[in-house]
C-alpha cells in the first residue's frame, strides 16, 4: 500500500506536465481561445459555466430553505442576485461578445463573500450553533407561538482557559451543541455570545433534558481537564412566547435575562415573563433620566413630617427624593437608587441628593431638628464619602447634626469593614445614622448590632402583620423594647389609619411616620403644614 502511494506521489509531476501539454490553445482539447481572447470553447469552458450555475442555484435553494430564519428582505435580495447571475451567465454563454464575464464573476464573488460572513449560513463555525442575528430573526417570527426559550450562561470560562495549557472551551461547546442536537431534534440551538446559548423547546421534559445534559457535560469537562475550574452555569427560561405583548416586549425580556445572568448573585434558574420585559423597559427609561441628573438636572424632593410621641411635635422630616421621568411621572428614591447601583452612578446621585437637600433646607428655613436622606450602602463604601459630604455641608453652612443619613441596604456585595469604618467617621463628625426598612428581609439584626446606627426604622409590613394577629403584636412589642434597650431610637413607618396609630403607641416606638399624620409635601405644602401645626 505504501509503495503504491509512493508511486502515485512521484507520478504527480509527470501527470501535471502531460495536462499542461494537452491543456493549450493549439490542441483545443480542453479549451480554445476565441476572438475576444477568452477561453470560450471546449469541455473546460462548458464545465466552468455548468458548475457556476449549479453553485448559484444551490445558494438560491439554501436561501429558500432558510426563509424562517433570515430576514425576508435579505432573502429576496440574495435570491434576486443569484437568479440575475444565472441569467447573466446564460447571456454570456450565448453571446460571448457582450463580455458579461467580469460582471458575473463580480456578483459570484459577492455572493461567496456574503455567505462566508454567515447571514446565509447563519452558523457559528466553532460550535455549529446558529448565531445571534439568526436568533433574533427566528424567534421574533415565533412570537405568537407556544415555544419557550432556555438560556444557558457558563461562568468561570476565562479563568479556566488561563489555567489550562490549551483552550478547551471551543471543543467542549461544540460537543455540547452536537449532543443537544441529537437529543432534541425539534429544537433550534443558538449561540448568543461567547459563553451564552439559547435553545427552543415546547415541553418541560425537553427543558429538563437539555439542562441535565449541559450540567453532565460541564462535569465531564472538569473531570477530563484537571487544570480547569468548575464551570458555573445559570439557566433562564421564558414563559411561552405568545404571552409577550409584542416583539419589542420579548426583546426587552431577552436583554433583561442576559444582564441578570452576568450577575454572580442571582439564583441558578431564572424565569422570564412579560412583566420582566415591562420592568426592563421602565428601567432603561429611568436609567436615561439618572444620567441627566448626574449631568446636573435637579432632583425633586418631597418632605414627610415625622411625629415625636414624647414631645408631641413634628421634629423630623424625611426627604423623599424623586426623579421626574416624562413618560413615567415621578420615580421614587428606592427605585432609582437600585438602578443607580447597577449603572455605576450611585456616588454621583448621592452627592447630588445631598446638594439638593442642603438647598431645600436653606431655602425654606424649616423648624425641623433633623432632615433624613436616603443613601445607598454602596455609596458608603466610597473612599471619599466623608470628605465629599463635609465639603457640601460646609459650602452650604449646614451642621452635620442636622442631617440623618438613612441607609438603604443593597443586594450587591458589601465590604463590611469599609462600610463600618466610613459610617463611624460620619457619626464622629456629627451625622446621625438610620437603618431603613427594618423587618423587610434585607435589614437584619446583624446590621444594627454590628454597624453604628442611631435610629432603627421599622417597616410597614411589621405593622400590617400586627393588625390581624395579637400574637404578632406581642412579638413586635418585644422587638421594639429590645431595640430601645440597645439605645436605638425607633420609628414606625407606614401608619395610615387610627387603628395603626394606636398599635404604634402600644408597641412603644419613639416616632411615627405615615399618611395618618401627613403625606409627603412639596416646599409650599410643608410651609402650610407648619403654619397649621406649630401651635
Amino acid at each position: 500500500m505504501r509503495r503504491n502511494l509512493r508511486v502515485f506521489y512521484l507520478s504527480i509531476p509527470a501527470i501535471t506536465a502531460i495536462l499542461l501539454l494537452i491543456n493549450n490553445d493549439k490542441t483545443g482539447i480542453l479549451y480554445s481561445i476565441g476572438s475576444n481572447r477568452g477561453f470560450n470553447y471546449g469541455p473546460l469552458y462548458i464545465l466552468f459555466w455548468i458548475s457556476g450555475i449549479l453553485y448559484i442555484l444551490d445558494c438560491v435553494l439554501y436561501l429558500i430553505k432558510q426563509k424562517n430564519i433570515m430576514q425576508r428582505r435579505k432573502i429576496h435580495l440574495l435570491i434576486f442576485s443569484g437568479l440575475f447571475l444565472v441569467f447573466a451567465a446564460f447571456v454570456h454563454y450565448m453571446i460571448p461578445k457582450l463580455q458579461l464575464l467580469q460582471f458575473t464573476n463580480a456578483l459570484l464573488i459577492l455572493i461567496i463573500f456574503i455567505e462566508q460572513q454567515s447571514p446565509i449560513l447563519n452558523e457559528d463555525i466553532s460550535t455549529g450553533a446558529l448565531n445571534f442575528e439568526t436568533f433574533e430573526n427566528y424567534i421574533l417570527n415565533l412570537i405568537e407561538n407556544d415555544t419557550h426559550i432556555l438560556f444557558i450562561h457558563i461562568k468561570n470560562t476565562n479563568i479556566s482557559n488561563e489555567l489550562s495549557t490549551f483552550s478547551f472551551l471551543p471543543r467542549a461547546y461544540s460537543d455540547i451543541i452536537n449532543k443537544l442536537k441529537k437529543a432534541l431534534p425539534n429544537s433550534v440551538i443558538f449561540r448568543i455570545d461567547t459563553n451564552t446559548f439559547a435553545i427552543t423547546y415546547k415541553t418541560n421534559s425537553d427543558k429538563i433534558l437539555a439542562s441535565n445534559m449541559v450540567i453532565d457535560e460541564l462535569k465531564r469537562i472538569k473531570e477530563t481537564t484537571p487544570a480547569a475550574l468548575p464551570l458555573r452555569y445559570i439557566f433562564a427560561h421564558t414563559a411561552p412566547l405568545k404571552s409577550f405583548a409584542d416583539r419589542s416586549s420579548f426583546k426587552n425580556a431577552i436583554q433583561w435575562a442576559l444582564i441578570k445572568m452576568q450577575d454572580y448573585s442571582v439564583k441558578l434558574d431564572l424565569y422570564i415573563t412579560a412583566n420582566d420585559a415591562i420592568a426592563f423597559a421602565r428601567n432603561r427609561i429611568i436609567d436615561t433620566e439618572i444620567h441627566k441628573v448626574v449631568n446636573k438636572k435637579p432632583i425633586n424632593f418631597n418632605l414627610q413630617p415625622i411625629y415625636n410621641l414624647k414631645t408631641k411635635k413634628f421634629d423630623t422630616a424625611e426627604a423623599l427624593a424623586r426623579i421626574e421621568v416624562p413618560s413615567l411621572g415621578y420615580v421614587p428614591c428606592d427605585e432609582f437608587i437600585t438602578i443607580s447601583e447597577d449603572n455605576g452612578t450611585i456616588v454621583a446621585i448621592g452627592k447630588s441628593m445631598m446638594e439638593e437637600i442642603c438647598h431645600v433646607i436653606n431655602t425654606i428655613k424649616m423648624p425641623f431638628d433633623n432632615i433624613s436622606i436616603n443613601i445607598s450602602m454602596i455609596h458608603f463604601m466610597e473612599p471619599h464619602i466623608v470628605e465629599d459630604f463635609v465639603s457640601i455641608l460646609d459650602r452650604n453652612e449646614i451642621e452635620p447634626s442636622k442631617i440623618i443619613l438613612e441607609i438603604t441596604e443593597s443586594t450587591k456585595a458589601i465590604n463590611w469593614d469599609i462600610l463600618k469604618k466610613n459610617m463611624q467617621k460620619l457619626k464622629n463628625i456629627g451625622f446621625k445614622l438610620s437603618l431603613d426598612d427594618f423587618g423587610t428581609g434585607y435589614s437584619t439584626f446583624e446590621s444594627f448590632l454590628t454597624l453604628p446606627f442611631d435610629i432603627v426604622k421599622l417597616d410597614r409590613n411589621l405593622l400590617l402583620a400586627c393588625e390581624t394577629e395579637d400574637s404578632k403584636l406581642e412579638v413586635l412589642k418585644t422587638v421594639v423594647k429590645m431595640i430601645k434597650d440597645l439605645n436605638f431610637e425607633t420609628v414606625l413607618e407606614g401608619v395610615e389609619t387610627e387603628k395603626q396609630n394606636e398599635i404604634a403607641k402600644e408597641i412603644g416606638v419613639d416616632k411615627i411616620q405615615g399618611f395618618y399624620y401627613s403625606r409627603p409635601l412639596d416646599t409650599s405644602g410643608i410651609i402650610k403644614f407648619f403654619k397649621n401645626n406649630m401651635d
